[in-house]
């Protein structure tokens, strides 16, 4: 990442910090670390109550709320990090410190969404069967079909983009349909678009299926994002290279959060929904446009896939999947390029431990660990 990043410097005093932005690659070894006795300080957010074990001693909350929201801490939540302290078999007692006062209710309420709420929105009643709906959530959803009906619009089509507001599709599907030049603006054939035809489809995307706080995100503005988008699709940079190019950040640390960020969010979450949406009703309208009984329209899943993954043959995202950094699995991904499963490469390892002798030893060691 870079030797002037904070966290080389804790390390090396015996302190780490953990939070659910740095890649989980680099929680892993924090972890390990730690409950090896390396280091003696974790810094962290609820991310390590999360299904995380360690060798703690103890716990020291030095807030009562969550993040930055002023969201106090549920009694559930409170339990789950004093539960971090005097882990079984690695001490007899644990001891937690508060510096606030915190309340743990004898009981939490865990409401199911689709089943506890009086009254859902119309994106949460497309999802649920008919017979499971009543009273105000039936007539929810029939107005909403009416409404789509009326759009001649599939319920099917907007049912499968469920992470996106309904009259954010409806909106984008009308607007292809009255502003039939961007079907041709945004068009392309093969796996990957030009430039200029994944700006259309950036700028379509965002203006009309983005969500509030992605649209207004003052850490990206739009044209870094679009920029960004470009230069991973187009360039196959590295972490290191990421970071590099995070303009509008100042000092290393800001600019590698900015760039973990940009991956973890944007890259492999946000964008790919965002996309997967926009090919969907593109797909639609282009179609119904041009009267096409066969299915036509534009293919996004090499893009997709390459931020879900950062890679797109198999071997690759089989790697990347069994938790390896993408650095290393550049590394090797030439030696196991005859490999379409994880299960493969396991074997192909075990035959020959050598052919990873092209990583440092610290990379042999971490590839071991996730293969």
């Amino acid at each position: 990442m870079s030797s002037e990043w904070s966290l080389v410097k804790a390390l090396k005093k015996g302190v780490a910090f953990h939070h659910g932005a740095v890649p989980r690659y680099i929680q892993t070894e924090i972890i390990d670390s730690f409950n090896n006795q390396e280091i003696d300080i974790i810094v962290c957010t609820t991310t390590i109550t999360e299904g995380v074990n360690t060798s703690a001693k103890n716990v020291i909350l030095y807030s009562n709320v969550l993040g930055k929201k002023d969201k106090p801490l549920t009694g559930f939540e409170v339990k789950n990090i004093k539960g971090r302290a005097g882990r079984f078999r690695v001490h007899f007692i644990g001891r937690v410190f508060y510096f606030h006062e915190t309340f743990e209710n004898d009981k939490d309420v865990i409401l199911v969404d689709y089943y506890d709420k009086d009254e859902l929105s119309s994106e949460e009643v497309i999802q649920i069967d008919k017979e499971d709906l009543n009273d105000e959530n039936l007539e929810t959803r029939k107005n909403t079909e009416e409404l789509l009906h009326k759009n001649k619009i599939p319920f099917s089509l907007i049912k499968q983009n469920k992470y996106i507001p309904i009259h954010k599709q409806i909106a984008l599907i009308n607007f292809l349909r009255s502003k039939p030049i961007y079907l041709q603006l945004a068009y392309f054939k093969g796996n990957r678009p030009e430039r200029q035809q994944l700006d259309e489809i950036f700028n379509l995307t965002r203006e009309y299926l983005f969500n509030d706080r992605d649209f207004n995100d003052k850490s990206f503005i739009y044209w870094e994002l679009s920029r960004l988008l470009k230069y991973y699709i187009y360039h196959n940079p590295s972490i290191k290279q990421i970071i590099t190019e995070q303009k509008y950040s100042k000092s290393v640390d800001s600019k590698i959060r900015s760039a973990f960020k940009l991956i973890t969010h944007y890259f492999e979450f946000a964008f790919p929904r965002y996309f997967r949406a926009f090919e969907n009703i593109y797909n639609f309208v282009y179609n119904e446009y041009y009267n096409r009984i066969e299915s036509g329209g534009i293919s996004l899943k090499y893009i997709i896939t390459l931020l879900e993954f950062g890679f797109v043959n198999e071997n690759e995202i089989a790697l990347k999947e069994a938790g390896l950094p993408n650095d290393i699995v550049k590394k090797v991904s030439g030696k196991f390029s005859d490999c379409n499963s994880l299960e493969q490469v396991r074997i192909k390892y075990r035959l020959n431990p050598n052919i990873i002798n092209n990583l440092t030893l610290f990379e042999q060691k971490m590839f071991r660990k996730y293969i």
